[in-house]
């Protein structure tokens, strides 16, 4: 069995695995002509047939990141299946990649779907237990549950993360949002630096929360490029206004955090502006992490910490229902100095019960 590439519509297999591609996957998981033209000019992009003594037997539309490839699309020519081409298919690329190998089944609700799911842990996939909704491809369609499989091993929460915001924005160009009735979470934009150093630059910001006040537009523009880019972290937008007026965030054991976290704990990080204050907003924009924490990424504990004196962080996590855990004396805080910090812990079992 060999592979052949296809690099445009105007191939002569296109035809054939368009064919193969409109009567293997539901509509609502297809590509529309304009977005297979748009898959086909990014450079990580691959849409491979494979033929067995010319005969086409099948075909992988994938995705190249640094250290996984993401199958967007696998079928196998309806004519031959049920005779072990889809594992030769999928051994042959697990070779050709050399990484860890992600791709998406239904749920388990029939036995179609039971024989699928027997079908990859057979050929070394492992199940993922996040909660995981695809994008939508089409206009009239909601996102569609999906189980996440992957070869080697469950994917860490931050593996899943970063998979995930690699199919949001690069594999279909969307973005995570997070909603509540006054709020939007999103990720943070270079042209949200003007909105972020009007209230980032306020001294009764930063420093008690251990970073310093912004100092201009640029300094702001660094901080989103370097800081507020990173995964899970998301302006707060104000629906009425449509103004970024506050970031909230959550952290993990191996990114930046405070907490001395274990497996499958989180650490959230949160503040607004201060004409803002008072409001519920940020105990707003916390409970919808908790729900993203617990409900969507199966996270077992959430910490949150504040410096000695922030009595107003300190509320927030009374109102989000943390409860106090410990306190560490003489810790260096990010400005460079020594303060004391208490911590207060949320549980799943806890959670569930509220």
């Amino acid at each position: 069995m060999k592979s052949v590439l296809i690099d445009n519509s105007n191939c002569t297999l296109y035809k054939t695995f368009k064919d193969l591609y409109t009567t293997s996957f539901p509509i609502f998981e297809q590509r529309t002509n304009e977005q297979q033209k748009n898959a086909f000019e990014k450079e990580n992009y691959y849409l491979i047939s494979y033929l067995d003594e010319d005969r086409f037997v099948g075909f992988i539309s994938y995705w190249d990141f640094n250290t996984y490839v993401y199958i967007e699309h696998f079928a196998v020519n309806t004519e031959i299946r049920g005779k072990g081409y889809g594992s030769k298919i999928l051994e042959l690329f697990k070779n050709s990649v050399n990484k860890t190998v992600i791709l998406e089944i239904d749920p388990i609700k029939d036995e179609i779907s039971k024989a699928r799911l027997r079908f990859y842990i057979k050929n070394g996939f492992y199940e993922n237990i996040y909660n995981h909704h695809h994008p939508v491809y089409r206009e009239g369609f909601k996102p569609h549950e999906l189980i996440v499989m992957t070869t080697e091993r469950p994917l860490s929460v931050k593996e899943y993360l970063e998979f995930k915001s690699n199919l949001d924005e690069v594999v279909m160009g969307c973005y995570q949002y997070l909603t509540t009735q006054r709020l939007i979470l999103r990720p943070w934009t270079e042209s949200d630096a003007e909105s972020l150093y009007k209230y980032a630059k306020d001294p009764a910001i930063g420093p008690i929360a251990g970073w310093p006040p912004h100092t201009s537009v640029e300094n702001s523009k660094d901080v989103i490029r370097n800081i507020l880019s990173a995964p899970e972290t998301y302006a707060v937008v104000l629906k009425e206004t449509n103004e970024p007026i506050g970031s909230v965030g959550i952290m993990f054991g191996d990114s930046v955090h405070s907490a001395d976290m274990k497996e499958g704990d989180a650490e959230i990080g949160y503040w607004i502006g201060v004409p803002y204050w008072g409001q519920g907003l940020i105990p707003e924009a916390v409970n919808r992490l908790l729900v993203r924490c617990f409900d969507e990424l199966d996270t077992k504990r959430v910490w949150c910490g504040y410096y000695d004196g922030n009595t107003k962080s300190r509320r927030v996590m009374d109102k989000c229902g943390f409860k106090y855990h410990h306190t560490e004396e003489g810790k260096i805080s990010p400005l460079g100095d020594e303060r004391t910090e208490h911590f207060t812990l949320l549980t799943k079992d806890d959670w569930n019960k509220k």
